[in-house]
């Protein structure tokens, strides 16, 4: 693996990780706000933006889903950087790439529907 590659790949499990450290948060916070505990977050939308069906897209908490994804691109980048899984560039790819449309559709959803900064 080139120097550039093993950069990409270190990139690649440092994101992941950093999902998952969101997506748990994210998660808890979800959980807290539905019990109808006060939740402090960066900014006062967190609430706002868990309690609209944008956070569940796709009939559960997006959190929910995140989390395995992120815990499996950790993995796959991981496995990268042990010489192995090189088979799983494209799946990973296109999975990638659905996640980032997803992501798209969601940040129109806070910034044009919601109105959240």
């Amino acid at each position: 693996m080139t120097f550039g590659e093993s950069f990409l790949v270190y990139l690649l499990a440092g994101l992941a990780a950093s999902g998952v450290v969101l997506s748990v948060y994210f998660t808890v916070m979800f959980i807290r706000v539905q019990r109808g505990e006060a939740v402090k977050c960066v900014d006062d939308s967190c609430p706002i933006v868990i309690k609209t069906p944008y956070a569940r897209s796709l009939g559960f908490p997006n959190f929910y889903l995140a989390i395995p994804f992120y815990l499996a691109l950790l993995a796959f980048a991981l496995l990268r950087l042990a010489g192995l899984a090189a088979w799983l560039l494209v799946p990973v790819s296109i999975c990638v790439g659905l996640a980032t449309a997803m992501s798209v559709y969601l940040a129109y959803a806070l910034l044009a529907k919601l109105k959240q900064p």
